[in-house]
């Protein structure tokens, strides 16, 4: 076993962590010194590419292109997604596109600034535990992570990015595998299928985004199957992606989001949802219905729509799913037999279900046993922690839709946390929006 020192751990190198670390070189550039002194991030994954497993051709992101890994903080950084088009020679040919950013070039451009920044970046290492250490006076002074590579790595700072976990429902777990699979790992799976032939009919277990694009895949990925998406509601619903409901995702929002009692900050949260979750963008709907419509019209309907539907049970019996499907409103049931089922009920962000967890003693929780964070993402701790920690991008309970899963505030949030970490005293407030002047 080696063991490392180092000023500041990073803990996850995906969008998140990469942006942190641009904002650490941009500021290397900009002074020739470290804002953090030393520094390292650790990544469990082979690579930093942003949702790998969910890459088709068909789906764009939802953000603008200028809410990118840096340019909120710094336009002028050299690792945002215009230098990113310039460095790759498709800055004239994307502006003539007309259309929002694919999710595979905008993939693409993640693993450029990530694969530009890695090189305090260890791949393939996953935290398996932390523990408290240095005892200075009654109070631990660093962390000490314990990794899958054998290594202990100590630091006085620790900045957590790990991201979203999958959400999957309890009644699957038994039988996750081959056949039975959540979205997060869709690719590895369904490019695992030898023979497309065999795959007569799917279920997509879900209403969001991934749910619908996965369906038109199967579609074409398995000429002769039959597509079942089953909803607990009516089915798929457009997101919210109006100018005035999107501007939940800004500075000013996260401000008065952050200042508000828990219980009010829940109803907010409420309220956002609909902006990011369990939807499809307008572009995204009208494909799906109108391909199914189509389908129709030629005789050969391949898309169907389990509405209003509570999946009861879930049995294996050979190379067979069998789902028990009942209605919650009449009591009708059926059961229906498939040779895959996707689960895409999304992502769900709990830091301390992640490492967090191991310094739970250590940490002030809310009553939903949830960690008290400050407006630039400081954990609050107990007397006994010395060490400093900062969640980026776990604080929906805390910050808001702001923080959820989106790119819409992660290079203000990078800043913010490096300004924290930085300042002699927490930073002074934001400035709160002004009124448009008349005239």
């Amino acid at each position: 076993m080696t063991y490392t020192s180092v000023d500041l751990l990073g803990i996850g190198f995906g969008p998140a962590g990469i942006s942190f670390a641009a904002a650490i070189e941009d500021h290397i550039e900009a002074t020739g010194t470290s804002p953090v002194g030393s520094f390292r991030f650790l990544e469990a994954g082979s690579d930093c590419r942003w949702q790998g497993e969910l890459l088709f051709r068909h789906a764009d992101i939802n953000h603008s292109a200028l809410r990118d890994l840096v340019t909120p903080r710094n336009p002028r950084s050299f690792y945002s997604f215009a230098n990113y088009l310039k460095k790759k020679g498709r800055l004239y040919s994307f502006g003539l596109t007309g259309r929002p950013v694919n999710r595979i070039e905008w993939s693409d451009y993640v693993a450029w600034a990530g694969e530009l920044l890695a090189g305090n970046t260890s791949f393939g290492t996953a935290v398996t535990a932390l523990t408290p250490s240095a005892e200075v006076d009654g109070k631990w002074t660093r962390i000490r992570a314990r990794t899958s590579t054998g290594e202990e790595i100590e630091a006085g700072r620790l900045v957590l990015s790990t991201g979203a976990r999958p959400n999957i429902p309890e009644i699957y777990r038994p039988h996750l595998g081959a056949r039975v699979f959540h979205t997060g790992e869709f690719a590895t799976r369904v490019n695992a299928i030898a023979d497309p032939s065999t795959v007569r009919r799917v279920a997509v277990i879900g209403s969001g985004m991934s749910a619908g694009e996965i369906a038109l895949d199967f579609r074409t990925r398995f000429p002769e199957s039959d597509v079942h998406c089953v909803h607990r509601s009516h089915g798929f619903r457009l997101n919210d992606l109006s100018n005035f409901s999107s501007e939940v995702y800004s500075p000013a929002e996260t401000d008065y989001v952050h200042g508000l009692p828990r219980e009010a900050r829940k109803a907010i949260l409420a309220e956002s949802w609909q902006t990011n979750y369990a939807g499809l963008d307008a572009d995204g709907s009208s494909e799906l219905y109108n391909t199914m419509y189509l389908d129709e019209v030629e005789g050969r309907p391949r898309i169907f729509m389990e509405k209003r539907t509570h999946v009861t049970a879930v049995d294996v019996e050979g190379q067979n799913v069998v789902l028990s499907l009942r209605d919650p409103h009449t009591g009708e049931g059926k059961s229906l037999s498939f040779d895959l089922v996707v689960i895409a009920t999304g992502f769900r962000v709990d830091p301390m279900a992640g490492p967090l967890g191991d310094l739970a003693e250590h940490i002030e929780l809310d009553a939903d046993g949830m960690p008290v964070v400050s407006r630039a993402y400081k954990v609050a701790t107990k007397p006994s922690m010395g060490a400093e920690i900062y969640l980026n991008g776990q604080c929906e309970h805390s910050h808001g839709i702001s923080d959820a899963q989106s790119f819409s505030l992660l290079a203000d949030r990078s800043g913010w946390i490096l300004e924290d970490m930085m300042a002699p005293e927490i930073r002074a407030a934001p400035a709160v929006r002004q009124p448009a002047e008349v005239g």
